[in-house]
């Protein structure tokens, strides 16, 4: 992850070029996120707790943003 001019960037490095079309703008929440769980293994329930943690935000609402968050890095091939 990069902040660039107070954005946080992700670049999808998983193929052998590097492809500007995929670049990923992350929230300051997302971006903090990231930094948690970098090079890490984790649970969909373990990043809830951390978001539940961080946050004050309801379990349910904090279940289903994370659901959401992790589909979207899967689909972009930013985590498997």
């Amino acid at each position: 992850m990069n902040e660039v001019g107070g954005e946080y960037m992700l670049l999808n490095t998983s193929e052998s070029k590097v492809s500007l079309n995929k670049v990923f703008r992350l929230s300051s929440s997302a971006a903090w996120l990231w930094e948690q769980l970098v090079d890490k293994d984790f649970t969909e329930t373990e990043v809830v707790t951390l978001i539940c943690s961080e946050y004050e935000v309801a379990e349910d609402v904090a279940k289903r943003d994370v659901n959401h968050l992790l589909d979207v890095w899967k689909n972009n091939g930013i985590i498997s």
